[in-house]
C-alpha cells in the first residue's frame, strides 16, 4: 500500500498536514515502509489560525498525493481530515518514527 508522510526531516512523522512542505512516499508492507520518492507542495496553512478551507491549495495537495491510501501526519484539521476520507484516503495522526510505521 502506498502511504504518503508529512515531515520536516525524512525521519519522524512530525508536520502538520497543512503546513507540509513535502511528503515522502512509501511502500508500506508487513516489513515497513520503503522510501520512493519525495513529492513537494505548497502548503494548504498560510499558518493563520483563522484560516478558511482553500479547495484550490486542498486540490494541489490531493493531486500530489495520487496513488496514497494513507496519510501520516502530526496533526490535521477536521475539514481537511473528512475531505480526505471522501476521496478514499485515510489520514492517521502519528508522533513516531517513520521506519516503526507498521500496516
Amino acid at each position: 500500500m502506498k502511504i504518503a508522510i508529512a515531515t520536516t526531516n525524512g525521519v519522524d512523522v512530525n508536520e502538520h498536514f497543512g503546513r507540509a512542505e513535502r511528503f515522502m512516499i512509501c511502500e508500506l508492507n508487513e516489513n515497513g515502509p520503503t522510501m520512493l520518492e519525495e513529492r513537494k507542495v505548497t502548503p494548504f496553512s498560510d499558518n493563520d489560525k483563522g484560516h478558511r478551507f482553500n479547495q484550490d491549495k486542498f486540490s494541489r495537495i490531493v493531486l500530489a498525493l495520487s496513488g496514497c491510501k494513507r496519510i501520516y501526519c502530526s496533526a490535521i484539521g477536521d475539514k481537511p481530515a473528512e475531505e480526505l476520507r471522501m476521496i478514499g484516503i485515510t489520514p492517521k495522526v502519528a508522533f513516531q518514527s517513520i521506519g516503526d510505521i507498521r500496516i
